[in-house]
């Protein structure tokens, strides 16, 4: 999404120099007044399609959006998966208790996310990952090819200005969504679709990582605490913690330990994989807020400060009201850092009565049994 955005705002950057070159040589080559061209740049009609061509882009980049994600659900199905969330933007629908409901959650560097869970009966280094992973980009491909047949389809008489704005962008913005997310690359640290098919399809080991991870992520959102789940989907024989599936993974072993109350261990494991991570800016970020929290409540304050930059400072304050973990850090903060239990215990009563709000329940209960744990030991 940041990608995107970041696209688009190129294109008025140069809009604007183009802009101002246009002015600079109307001003020495031209014997009219500089203020005749601004003049005729400002006449109702031109405002009236700025305000058009800025719809047409929103409501494009809405649309691909959408069809993205909803590519990804359909590939899915398709091949055996289950669907367990939809997310475009920050609004989520997530089946639970065999009912639809709406959640507010969001991931750095993505603008939505189809999440589902294997299909069951296949081992999962033989799962079928290319349909789902690609679906997206697939859909957008034949999205903007059905926008430019339309584009180019249209008569002289029937070229409304609106609809051109809004087919040439849906043309635009699919070829963009279908680059950012195709060719294997990092978008703002988060390996995008194309770069998790390439190790995908590379090594049966990031398969079964990416299949644990997809299984866990459905119980996790069920309720499910990942200190309650079988042993074996953490277990990782020859990791490459090159490889973002397996990363994540181990990223979500360590993060069991925390949920048994090993902290000790726990921050073991943390402290190997922050170097491996900085590849990576979401998992990077994540490890470094646990690592702060595990530096705090295993005694070495200063380490924690050290590592909870004013950047990282505003990450946990971001993402606070979608992930309950980020609410843990900062309770661990006032509880062992500014020596203020009152307001650790304030947190508690927040997140306890916001908890149905977010998406990961499994997350909010062992987020709050730790912090409830914690508070006992420093009564």
């Amino acid at each position: 999404m940041k990608s995107v955005f970041k696209f688009l705002c190129s294109i008025v950057v140069g809009m604007l120099v183009g802009f101002g070159l246009v002015m600079a040589g109307f001003a020495v080559f031209s014997d009219k007044q500089v203020s005749d061209l601004v003049g005729a740049m400002a006449s109702v009609s031109m405002v009236v399609s700025m305000i058009a061509s800025f719809i047409a882009v929103l409501l494009a980049l809405v649309v691909q959006t959408l069809i993205h994600e909803a590519g990804h659900l359909l590939f899915g199905l398709l091949t055996g998966y289950r669907f367990v969330s939809f997310r475009i933007f920050n609004f989520t629908i997530i089946k639970s208790g065999g009912h639809l409901a709406v959640k507010r959650f969001s991931v750095l560097g993505t603008a939505g996310q189809c999440l589902m869970a294997p299909p069951t009966g296949v081992p999962l280094h033989q799962v079928p990952y290319a349909l789902y992973n690609f679906g997206g980009v697939i859909a957008n491909v034949i999205t903007a090819t059905i926008a430019l047949i339309a584009l180019l389809a249209l008569e002289s008489s029937q070229r409304d200005a609106f609809i051109v704005m809004f087919l040439s962008f849906m043309v635009l913005i699919g070829l963009v969504y279908t680059f950012l997310n195709g060719i294997p690359m990092k978008i703002g640290g988060m390996p995008n679709d194309g770069y998790n098919g390439l190790y995908l399809g590379r090594h049966a080991n990031s398969r079964v990582c990416f299949g644990r991870q997809l299984m866990v992520s459905e119980q996790v959102q069920n309720g499910v605490r990942p200190g309650e789940m079988p042993d074996e989907w953490f277990e990782i024989l020859d990791i490459n913690l090159a490889d973002p599936m397996q990363l994540a993974l181990a990223n979500m072993k360590a993060s069991r330990l925390i949920d048994k109350f090993e902290f000790d261990k726990a921050l073991q494991e943390f402290e190997k994989l922050r170097e491996p991570s900085r590849k990576f800016t979401i998992f990077s970020r994540e490890i470094d807020c646990e690592l702060v929290f595990l530096y705090l409540v295993t005694g070495n304050v200063d380490k924690a400060k050290e590592i909870y930059t004013k950047q990282l400072e505003s990450y946990v304050r971001q993402y606070a009201k979608t992930m309950s973990s980020k609410d843990r850090v900062r309770f661990a903060l006032a509880l062992y850092a500014d020596g203020n239990p009152e307001r650790a215990l304030r947190l508690i009563n927040n997140l306890k009565n916001h908890a149905h709000c977010y998406l990961f329940q499994g997350e909010v209960n062992s987020d709050l049994a730790i912090m409830e744990h914690l508070l006992r030991q420093n009564a």
